[in-house]
């Protein structure tokens, strides 16, 4: 993986390198290591800014809130980039619905129940309509952040 990432910055073809850094990111989060899981995920929000593609960067920085939100104490952080996140992603209904059900967890997890319902419900609405049966398993799912 470090090589497929050397030659693509070489050669100049980063647009999938978004993806990789958020999927490291992930894995680093699942690891244990948040300190490395934002730091890939900010490289991943870099990299998003540098294509000027605002959904992959409405899709980092709503990887960046999750992973932050995890590391407790950082609420207008978290709250900034969720923010962001949510004004990217209204560009593209799956994404906007993604946020969605990150934003019900972040909800979930602050004990805001009736909030994280909602915001459940709206994602699972727009899950069904484009047939994201992966999308309304994981809604469920606590450690997801996709």
């Amino acid at each position: 993986l470090e090589e497929a990432i050397r030659l693509a910055t070489r050669v100049g073809y980063t647009r999938f390198l978004r993806e990789t850094h958020c999927t490291l990111a992930q894995l680093a989060l699942r690891a244990g290591d948040r300190v490395e899981a934002e730091r890939e995920a900010r490289v991943a929000v870099e990299l998003a800014r540098e294509s000027g593609s605002s959904v992959d960067e409405g899709v980092g920085l709503r990887l960046l809130a999750g992973i932050v939100d995890r590391g407790g104490g950082r609420e207008a952080e978290v709250e900034e980039l969720s923010a962001a996140a949510r004004r990217l992603s209204a560009h593209d209904p799956y994404e906007e619905a993604r946020t969605w059900a990150a934003e019900s967890k972040r909800a979930e997890r602050a004990g805001r129940a009736a909030d994280a319902a909602t915001l459940r419900e709206k994602a699972a609405v727009v899950f069904r309509e484009l047939g994201a049966s992966l999308d309304l398993a994981r809604l469920e799912d606590a450690d997801d952040l996709r």
